[in-house]
């Protein structure tokens, strides 16, 4: 078979074009990888950095915002950090250099100085494992935001139950007396103060006493009021009866409770020379009873049973008479014989009270 050499010539040409295509691919190629090779040792990000009151404008070959900062000139402290806010197109970063404050702790006889990017008091506490609970007040509310250079102080809080003994003043009780002068008094019973116990919840602060709420009182002893005799007719004259609260006031504002009230009737006697059957001079303020119904030392207020007189308060001194019959002192004779016999409203005083 005879070869035709312009077919050969034609299939020969066609291979070599099909090679040198080939090459020039593999050279395009070549040349791409060595451009973006190029790009990428060259390539630099641009980073905006703010620190406080400044900003820093720089584009740095280095791949993290700390050494861009670094390369900035800024100098980190202690707890400072470095938040990447935002990124842009291009490789632009927006960088922020947040600065801790420097807050002392003070805990009782501990005190502590902190660095802190925490924004509130309570975000602080959180991170110091201080839990908030009722044993725990702080010296500023939990949102006030840190400054530097704050001190903040913690305070142990505990409530406990005491329950202690108080005393219960006694108050003064006054009878006429007309043979003293208006400014004179003279004590005839002492009084001596009573107790009461009181239950209370105490909060302590740092283990001093803060607040104290009363839960509950009861009177262990009751106090003895002192009895005066006066020559104020003032100080022993009724004003005010309550007898839903068993209560007398006087028109000084002393306020006595009485136990009863008796329906009795009044007469009087003077002087006659003798001491009354305690032995105390007859006066003024000193009344015979029937001791089986009052017996002495017994302090009563005499007022009429229509009102209109009064012979106010008077202590249980003398007998001589019987059943309901009050038998009044008086400094005259005349005086007496006015007044005769009268009904009377007769209120027993409750000196234990």
């Amino acid at each position: 078979m005879k070869t035709d050499k312009r077919a050969m010539l034609a299939v020969f040409g066609e291979a070599l074009a099909r090679r040198f295509k080939r090459m020039g691919v593999y050279a395009c190629m070549l040349a791409a990888s060595v451009m973006f090779c190029s790009f990428s040792v060259n390539a630099e990000t641009t980073y905006r950095i703010s620190d406080g009151d400044d900003t820093f404008v720089i584009s740095s070959k280095e791949d993290s915002a700390e050494s861009a900062v670094a390369e900035a000139g800024i100098v980190m402290r202690d707890k400072d950090q470095i938040i990447v806010t935002e990124y842009g197109d291009g490789g632009y970063a927006e960088v922020e250099v947040v600065r801790a404050k420097s807050v002392t702790v003070k805990r009782g006889g501990e005190i502590r100085t902190v660095r802190t990017v925490c924004v509130t008091v309570g975000e602080l506490l959180a991170s110091l494992g201080v839990e908030m609970t009722p044993a725990i007040e702080i010296s500023c509310d939990r949102e006030t935001e840190i400054f530097d250079g704050m001190g903040v102080r913690i305070f142990d809080v505990e409530y406990v139950e005491e329950t202690v003994t108080e005393p219960v003043a006694p108050h003064p009780m006054y009878v006429y007396d007309s043979s003293m002068a208006e400014d004179e008094t003279a004590l005839i019973i002492e009084g001596r103060d009573g107790a009461k116990k009181v239950t209370s919840m105490v909060k302590y602060v740092d283990g001093v006493a803060r607040e104290r709420d009363v839960l509950a009182e009861s009177v262990v002893e009751n106090p003895v009021d002192p009895l005066y005799s006066t020559g104020d007719k003032s100080i022993a004259t009724l004003s005010e009866v309550d007898a839903e609260n068993k209560t007398l006031k006087a028109t000084n504002g002393s306020e006595y409770a009485y136990k009863r009230q008796l329906n009795m009737i009044a007469t009087a006697y003077t002087h006659s020379g003798n001491l009354t059957a305690t032995g105390r001079e007859a006066r003024v303020g000193i009344v015979a009873a029937d001791t089986s119904v009052l017996p002495f030392g017994t302090l009563v207020y005499i007022t009429g049973a229509d009102g209109t007189w009064t012979y106010g308060y008077a202590l249980v001194g003398d007998t001589g008479v019987k059943n309901n019959i009050l038998d009044l002192f008086m400094d005259t004779y005349d005086e007496c014989i006015q007044h005769g016999a009268r009904k009377a409203l007769v209120y027993v005083v409750d000196t234990d009270k």
